[in-house]
């Protein structure tokens, strides 16, 4: 992924971190972006991890529940919440079945 951004960056923090390292190699060595990119990683790992363990913790809240059933695209929640949404059921119907 560094060498591919290097050629062809965008407008992103990856892309600044990998200009930021070509700027000072001795300042931000290649272990350190490495190791920064990787935390980038874990951090959103993390970050939909909760998300998706809050929302199938909320299952029994009976707001939570009419939000995940409703259909109205004013009630869809936060960014990403209708994927969870849909993963959540998928994942409940193969608990179900098993």
């Amino acid at each position: 992924m560094v060498d591919l951004r290097s050629k062809e960056p965008f407008d992103d923090l990856t892309s600044a971190l990998i200009a930021a390292h070509h700027d000072h190699p001795d300042v931000l060595t290649r272990d350190k972006l490495l190791d920064t990119l990787w935390l980038l990683v874990t951090a959103g790992h993390e970050t939909t991890l909760g998300l998706l363990a809050n929302v199938a913790g909320a299952g029994d809240h009976k707001a939570m529940a009419f939000l995940a059933r409703s259909t109205d695209s004013s009630l869809a929640g936060p960014p990403g919440f209708s994927r969870a949404r849909a993963w959540l059921a998928s994942a409940k119907g193969r608990m179900r079945a098993s």
